[in-house]
């Protein structure tokens, strides 16, 4: 395992609900994100021959606040194994702890579109996703559609999690 290691050029990337920020790390390991909109975001670190590391809790950024973060993470490296460069595909596991939504996951070069309904712990699970960009778009009612797009390549781990948080919709009438 090596740990310890500034790791330069490191993909950083924080998926909101609204937005999607994505810088590399500089040459020290370091990464600043200036000017970021007011959301929610999970933290996926990506460096190719190591494990992707997704922070285990989001952070959330407030309109008008000095949302400064400072976070040490370890990255493993892994051993590449000799069919890994031949695999053009990924696993993506959308998670939106909500049973029963309908996902629809859009190819936006072929529009291609498979649609998958979450199961009992709310995750639709696709397989075999050919490298490419897509939209996510999810459905279920009582809750806010939800949408965003996201890059599948050779960057991204073999399964990739891509949690989604569905907005109730509150009735005050």
């Amino acid at each position: 395992m090596d740990t310890n290691r500034l790791l330069a050029n490191a993909r950083v990337t924080l998926e909101g609900k609204f937005n999607t920020i994505e810088q590399n790390t500089n040459e020290k390991g370091e990464v600043n994100f200036t000017s970021v909109p007011p959301d929610t975001y999970t933290v996926l670190v990506q460096k190719e021959g190591y494990k992707d590391y997704l922070l285990p809790s989001p952070i959330i950024i407030k309109k008008g606040k000095n949302n400064n973060h400072q976070q040490k993470i370890k990255l493993e490296k892994i051993q590449p194994k000799a069919s890994q460069k031949d695999i053009d595909t990924r696993t993506l596991i959308i998670k939106t702890r909500q049973q029963g939504a309908k996902v629809q996951l859009t190819n936006y070069e072929n529009k291609s579109t498979v649609n998958i309904t979450t199961n009992k712990k709310g995750d639709a699970v696709f397989e075999e996703v050919p490298f490419g960009n897509y939209e996510i778009r999810i459905q279920l009612r009582g809750y806010e559609e939800y949408s965003r797009d996201i890059l599948v390549n050779s960057n991204n781990r073999l399964v990739r999690e891509i949690p989604c948080k569905l907005e109730q919709i509150i009735d005050m009438g």
